[in-house]
């Protein structure tokens, strides 16, 4: 919006914007570009934040535009601060871990994750996270099997500890997670990629298993699915036939007897 006809002269905006605190001030300059300019000299004389301020501002507000701009100057090889890159990537794995320990994860939160994984900086070890110690669906790593993001899923594995930190069942529950995926209308991307990489990383390597399938024959089953380009009529399919197999056993134990 133009501010060329202000119902205040400049020179009392001026004076107003002396009395307003920061965050006023802030509000104030966003108004319009006249007054942005006007006051940019005023909020560039009280604005004495730090490199490391700003990433460590940038992580807990999750601006994943602004952490990844700060990163680049702060923790870059030919930083200026390098004094301070040790404490800054400690307080980030910090972040990070606090990150993907969350139960529900936003999308601006699993952006701010991606760029702290892509730059290098993985979750604290103390204590050891595991990927699958959140079993939220709405965590981040439930949020990239969802949306196919393999990169971002590839880095939880690699910087996480999916070993020592295992949870009983968390990798079980995750690849269900991700074989659900093949029935959904219209399938998303990545599907069968996701679940091969989580496969890859299972710490416990175990057959895959499906309602009402019995278990010697979940693996055939899990082939097919696989390939096949209609899941949802396969497995349907292959639950009927479960059904009459078991109403066929029901039937001639009972004629035994």
């Amino acid at each position: 919006m133009a501010f060329t006809n202000p119902s205040l002269p400049l020179e009392l905006m001026l004076i107003i914007a002396e009395c307003a605190d920061n965050r006023e001030l802030s509000v104030l300059s966003r108004t319009c570009r006249t007054l942005h300019t006007v006051l940019a000299l005023q909020l560039n004389q009280r604005y004495k934040a730090s490199i490391e301020d700003i990433a460590k501002w940038a992580s807990a507000n999750c601006r994943p535009a602004s952490l990844e701009r700060a990163i680049a100057i702060a923790i870059a090889p030919t930083s200026v601060i390098p004094d301070d890159q040790e404490r800054l990537r400690t307080h980030l794995q910090d972040r990070l871990s606090q990150l993907l320990l969350l139960r529900i994860a936003d999308p601006a939160m699993v952006s701010t994750a991606r760029v702290l994984l892509c730059h290098g900086i993985g979750p604290s070890r103390t204590p050891a996270y595991s990927c699958y110690d959140n079993h939220s669906e709405k965590s981040c790593m439930y949020r990239a099997v969802h949306h196919g993001d393999l990169a971002l899923a590839r880095r939880l594995l690699e910087e996480t500890d999916c070993s020592s930190g295992f949870t009983a069942g968390g990798s079980a529950a995750l690849l269900h997670f991700a074989r659900a995926r093949r029935f959904e209308v219209p399938m998303g991307s990545n599907v069968e990629e996701m679940i091969q990489l989580l496969v890859d990383y299972d710490p416990q390597q175990g057959q895959p298993s499906y309602p009402e399938i019995r278990s010697e024959n979940a693996r055939r089953l899990e082939q097919i699915l696989s390939v096949s380009k209609e899941p949802g009529a396969i497995m349907d399919l292959w639950v009927k036939w479960e059904r009459d197999y078991a109403h066929w056993k029901r039937t001639r134990a009972w004629w035994a007897e």
